[in-house]
């Protein structure tokens, strides 16, 4: 395997390069090298994007986001709204209030949605990647130095 050097000024790391075009060592020294070559993308990207927005009306935005949130469990907003209302505007594990726009949470293998979360318990889930044996054994840790703690 052939080591070469990055062709990022600032860089000039060794990697093993794996494509026969391939001049840095990473994406970032890539993006990094075409912005310096390039300094006015930024401000074009930043124009073109504010004259996208100004064509579509806030409504028409927030339909395409919630479409685009949606989409992927086969929910409607309707369905959303529903499973909101059952929950009682809470989170379906710490029982904080949520909004409708909370995180949906679902079964990464089968992508069934099982509830609305809060923030905190949707990434604490994502954290333990819905383990069932890691959340048991964080449970019995917690009970275990608690214990040592409090005598």
């Amino acid at each position: 395997m052939e080591k070469v050097e990055c062709q990022h000024q600032r860089c000039h790391e060794l990697y093993v390069k794996v494509g026969r075009n391939q001049r840095f060592c990473s994406r970032s020294c890539r993006k990094a090298a075409y912005w310096e070559e390039h300094p006015d993308y930024r401000i074009r990207h930043a124009e073109n994007n504010r004259r996208w927005r100004k064509r579509r009306s806030e409504a028409e935005r927030l339909e395409d986001n919630e479409t685009h949130r949606l989409r992927p469990y086969d929910l409607t907003k309707e369905g959303l709204l529903e499973i909101w209302e059952k929950q009682k505007h809470k989170c379906a594990i710490c029982g904080k209030s949520i909004s409708a726009a909370a995180p949906i949470d679902h079964d990464h293998k089968t992508n069934r949605v099982r509830g609305l979360l809060c923030h905190k318990c949707n990434r604490g889930l994502g954290q333990f990647e819905d383990s069932v044996k890691l959340l048991q054994k964080a449970i019995e840790y917690i009970i275990q130095h608690s214990k040592e703690f409090n005598d």
